[in-house]
């Protein structure tokens, strides 16, 4: 099986980022964990289960390995970790001279109103 572990970029919006000057200000996205099963190489040698059944168990195999690898908190702090590397890299590359990656940004300062005269 193949997995996958990263962040989908597409869901930062002007809820998870922030620019302040050149600082960027960057909440990211949950992690998605996807895993391809490759039924080409993966060999029955002996079973009594009809291709339906085999496709169910193939399907159950998958979804365990998808559950093993979002539970492990390592593998997780390696995506994210991996995640933010090349989201930094990206920005700084585009002129930004800080990125930082927080769990939630902070509310903007309200304006107070002009005194009236």
């Amino acid at each position: 099986a193949d997995v996958h572990i990263g962040v989908d970029l597409s869901k930062i919006d002007e809820n998870s980022l922030r620019v302040d000057d050149d600082v960027v200000t960057v909440v990211l996205p949950p992690l998605i964990t996807t895993v391809e099963l490759r039924p080409g190489e993966t060999e029955v040698v002996s079973s009594n289960l009809d291709s339906q059944q085999t496709a169910e168990l193939l399907d159950r195999g998958k979804w365990a390995i998808q559950g093993d690898v979002q539970n492990d908190a390592a593998l997780a702090e390696r995506a994210r970790d991996s995640a933010k590397k090349s989201l930094r890299n990206f920005l700084m590359v585009a002129g930004f001279r800080d990125v930082v990656f927080v769990d939630e940004l902070a509310p903007l300062p309200v304006a107070s109103p002009a005194p009236a005269s």
